[in-house]
């Protein structure tokens, strides 16, 4: 009942808001999720776009990992949600999933201390790097499977120790300080590997590739300034 129950007042909300926002279709706020694999990436030219045709909406942008920004997008306290999803999002029957034209998230980049033994070598292999502990998210989706798929075609052994984590900033800070290393893709790190703090290569011949994906409630109609935002991903 209390989850009903919220989102009903959170529908309420919405609105209200819609109602304000309507009396010249220029004012209100939008909520819009990112996450965080996706964020350096996306969210500069989204946020310029839409506050140069809206300069009055109020934005509000939370950053987190999919799973939790569907989460809030179901609960009402998002408005749309912009992921590189590692959970099956089709199967979120709630949600309506809109592919991100022209936009691909490649995956295969390893992170690792800038001073990390395999920056060492002048040719990782994948052998090399499953010596190594590695980070991979909690949710295990077609990313992971990919991933021991690939080692498996390869003949590779996968990595001896797995530590499971949603956070790409808590792997980050370990991946700082010990020998974990971590397949996220170059963009999220792309600030740490140019300042010389985190260092990486692609693994040879993994292909894995996301698609970007935007997401909104099927049933809650888009209130006018979240509908101008959609139209600027």
């Amino acid at each position: 009942f209390e989850k009903r129950a919220r989102l009903s007042l959170a529908e309420l909300d919405l609105a209200c808001r819609e109602a304000n926002a309507l009396k010249d279709g220029f004012d209100g706020q939008v909520r819009l999720g990112a996450s965080s694999a996706i964020a350096a990436r996306l969210l500069p030219r989204v946020v310029q776009r839409f506050a140069q045709v809206r300069p009055k909406v109020t934005m509000r942008v939370c950053v987190d990992h999919s799973r939790i920004l569907y989460d809030k997008l179901l609960s009402g306290d998002l408005d749309l949600v912009v992921s590189t999803p590692v959970i099956n999002a089709e199967a979120i029957q709630e949600l309506t999933h809109e592919p991100i034209d022209g936009f691909e998230f490649d995956a295969n980049f390893l992170i690792m201390r800038s001073g990390h033994p395999l920056l060492q070598k002048a040719t990782p292999t994948l052998a090399d790097a499953m010596a190594y502990p590695w980070l991979l998210p909690e949710t295990l989706g077609d990313f992971s499977r990919t991933l021991f798929a690939y080692l498996h075609s390869q003949n590779v052994a996968a990595p001896k120790y797995i530590l499971r984590t949603d956070s790409f900033w808590g792997g980050e800070v370990i991946v700082r300080g010990t020998d974990f290393v971590a397949l996220t893709g170059r963009d999220p790190a792309a600030d740490l590997i140019d300042a010389g703090l985190l260092g990486g290569f692609p693994l040879p011949g993994l292909d894995v590739k996301l698609p970007g994906l935007c997401s909104y409630r099927r049933l809650s109609p888009l209130q006018p300034a979240a509908s101008v935002l959609l139209k600027t991903i």
